[in-house]
């Protein structure tokens, strides 16, 4: 592979692609839909979201300590379906989905149709990606168009790649660390990096207006809330409505950091030891090692990469080591796989046997 370009050629879309794709996509559905089933798809920030995509049909100002990206898609999908929870559920469950043909997608650039299956079953049917798949929650929203920008990017599409980066900061606030990166680990030539940037800063700013016309002042995201002292505890940092302290910038930021950047610092190291055991808890060893193996190849390496920064920034905020930010990790720690398995000569019938035993073990401790 030569700077700036593209890493593999693009293979020939074939009839066996579209049978192993719908397949994948079909049992990744029925996965989603049966655990949909056994719960109610709801945390303490669901009705949050819901009531965000109400008051956007109903042209109401509310505060909304949130990005609006996934709201504004749940109150379009209220359109379309009935009830106010199902509407919500149903963007999850398509960007789950997305996600996954993403992964095959990216993985068969590398490696062909067949072991493209190791990293994207990983995430059709990683327990974690699955049940929040069918949850009134951002993170499979993000996930999707984070990734599809990532994929676009991997491909050398630098202007729907920073498009589609920017449009991922519509609905979380982690698009402002993994598009920069994204586009400086893409293998494209600097300008076309540039492009990227330039394209994903055009598509994320206009938020701020939004922000301006709800809160009443400029401001960047409704999260900057969380830059501030670690809470004592996962109660106290739940948010609450009739909390001004919920929203950003009602304390501001650089007298935040002024009275609270030691405790931040000296929380610091025992909260990423958390967010590491979230991490292992999403990615049992036997898949660590196939993505050690993998990253130790320069084709396990890529823009998703830029997900990876993410573990190490959480523990600067306030928010607690929860669980489900692991998954956003998940992808960029399963595409590594496709260069273990993808050397030729007489090792590679091994290392594709130790692939596919190792993701079976991993996927079966997962569960």
């Amino acid at each position: 592979m030569t700077r700036g370009t593209s890493p593999a050629e693009p293979r020939r879309w074939t009839g066996a692609d579209t049978l192993a794709l719908s397949v994948l996509l079909l049992a990744a559905l029925a996965v989603r839909v049966w655990l949909a089933r056994q719960n109610s798809g709801l945390t303490m920030d669901s009705p949050l979201y819901v009531r965000m995509a109400e008051d956007l049909l109903a042209h109401r100002r509310g505060p909304s300590p949130a990005h609006h990206g996934y709201p504004i898609l749940v109150a379009i999908a209220s359109l379309l379906g009935p009830g106010r929870e199902l509407p919500g559920r149903v963007v999850s469950m398509v960007a789950s989905l997305v996600l996954v043909a993403l992964l095959w997608v990216v993985a068969r650039r590398r490696t062909g149709p067949a072991m493209a299956l190791l990293p994207a079953s990983l995430v059709a049917f990683h327990p974690l990606l699955a049940i929040y798949g069918g949850a009134i929650m951002t993170e499979s929203t993000f996930l999707a168009l984070a990734f599809a920008g990532v994929a676009l990017l991997d491909a050398g599409r630098a202007r729907w790649g920073g498009s589609l980066l920017g449009a991922s900061w519509w609905v979380r606030p982690e698009a402002a660390l993994v598009a920069p990166l994204a586009a400086l680990f893409a293998p494209l030539p600097w300008r076309g990096r540039m492009a990227a940037l330039l394209l994903a800063a055009c598509v994320a700013l206009p938020y701020s207006l939004v922000l301006r016309v709800e809160q009443g002042h400029w401001s960047l995201t409704p999260k900057s809330v969380l830059v501030r002292a670690p809470f004592a505890n996962a109660r106290a940092a739940e948010w609450r409505l009739a909390d001004s302290t919920a929203f950003a910038d009602s304390v501001g930021v650089g007298a935040r950091l002024v009275r609270d950047g030691g405790s931040i610092l000296r929380a610091y190291p025992g909260r990423l030891l958390d967010q590491a055991r979230a991490l292992v808890d999403a990615w049992t060893w036997p898949l660590l090692l196939l993505t050690a193996l993998g990253l130790a190849l320069p084709a396990g390496r890529g823009p998703w990469l830029a997900f990876g920064v993410l573990p190490l920034v959480y523990p600067l905020l306030s928010g607690p080591a929860d669980l489900r930010f692991a998954q956003l990790v998940v992808p960029a720690l399963a595409l590594p796989i496709v260069s273990f398995v993808s050397p030729r000569g007489p090792l590679r019938a091994i290392a594709r046997a130790l692939a596919v035993a190792a993701t079976l073990l991993g996927v079966a401790l997962l569960w």
